[in-house]
């Protein structure tokens, strides 16, 4: 079962769901805190779904089809709380009535910011798929950013966690199925049912995007300034380790797909470095380019050189220093002036994970 059962059909009635609520509450006046804050949630919800959507539509190769259960029951969530809002609210006359009958407002045991907590995991529980997704997708992946990552992780697994606890207490709180509202019962111990499985589902996607994030963490010790790569679990990995004194020309590369965990460390004037992920062909013109370019800018201070060495001010005159820097061919060929743009001294560890 791939992203195929996230279907157009599935966005829309969420969507639309959604939407329904929204301009619900909209007409609760005045705003207060409960209203706004479930407003602002129903917005967060339509723009992750919106984004999930899209993703699909470019065909990725990353699964998201564990996703379809919590969209489906974010849309009946909304589907069903604004019957129950137009049901208890309708009889009322003014804005004072309505706002007073919102807060004794009761869907599944709960109130409305119960709701909204409620609809809040399916917001988590999309939106760090979809961040996972996209740091998969990228070559390279800060460690800012990759913790980040597994601190939104923690904290939906922990939201998802304290609902799940608090679902139990309903559970426990029910009365005895041989009750005098048999019927009544029923159906709210179902819809109990349906929300600890839908907690319990996005729980274990956490779950899952976690253990992920772990085994690439185990892949490799984090140090300041290092990336990770968006490399699956158990590919190869190629260390190097680069280091250098005076003119330098260092080489981090793979042409078959590996990464690497390496740095380039050098202390010179001219110092050239190249990393990443090139064929053959590309690494071959790079090692030619940097050898001509050594290879004139060896003649041109053997040429300046000598000059200086003729010149009677040499010996003599402070200001034959100046003359001579005046004197020195700066020209450099198109190739050459992309290669020098990166030969800088450099003195810090350049620590690199480099991804496919």
């Amino acid at each position: 079962m791939g992203n195929e059962v996230l279907d157009q059909q599935l966005f829309a009635f969420a969507s639309n769901a959604i939407s329904v609520l929204s301009s619900t509450t909209q007409n609760i006046q005045p705003h207060t805190k409960s209203v706004t804050s479930l407003l602002i949630q129903l917005e967060a919800i339509v723009k992750v779904i919106y984004e999930l959507e899209e993703a699909v539509q470019t065909k990725t190769d990353i699964d998201l089809s564990a996703l379809r259960l919590p969209i489906s029951y974010c849309g009946t969530v909304c589907e069903q709380f604004n019957d129950q809002v137009q049901h208890q609210l309708a009889h009322f006359n003014n804005d004072s009535e309505r706002l007073r009958g919102w807060v004794r407002l009761r869907y599944m045991g709960g109130g409305v910011d119960d709701t909204k907590e409620l609809l809040s995991v399916c917001d988590l529980t999309l939106s760090i798929s979809l961040a996972n997704m996209h740091l998969r997708l990228k070559s390279l992946v800060t460690i800012e950013d990759f913790n980040a990552h597994v601190d939104s992780i923690k904290a939906a697994e922990f939201d998802i966690k304290t609902q799940i606890e608090a679902l139990e207490v309903k559970f426990e709180s029910m009365p005895d199925e041989t009750t005098a509202q048999p019927e009544k019962d029923s159906s709210e111990r179902q819809q109990l049912t349906e929300q600890r499985r839908y907690l319990l589902h996005c729980l274990q996607i956490c779950v899952q995007l976690f253990e992920h994030v772990e085994e690439i963490e185990v892949q490799r010790k984090v140090r300041p300034g290092s990336t990770y790569s968006r490399g699956h679990p158990g590919s190869n990995i190629s260390t190097i380790s680069n280091y250098s004194r005076g003119d330098s020309v260092q080489f981090m590369v793979s042409a078959d797909r590996t990464i690497i965990d390496g740095s380039n460390r050098a202390l010179g004037p001219r110092v050239r470095q190249v990393g990443g992920h090139l064929d053959n062909t590309s690494i071959q013109k790079l090692s030619s380019d940097f050898a001509s370019t050594d290879a004139k800018h060896n003649d041109n201070e053997a040429s300046r050189t000598h000059r200086d060495d003729s010149s009677p001010a040499n010996s003599s005159d402070p200001r034959s220093v100046f003359k001579s820097l005046d004197r020195r061919n700066f020209t450099a060929l198109p190739s050459q002036l992309a290669l020098e743009a990166s030969a800088t001294p450099n003195t810090s560890d350049a620590s690199m994970y480099i991804a496919h």
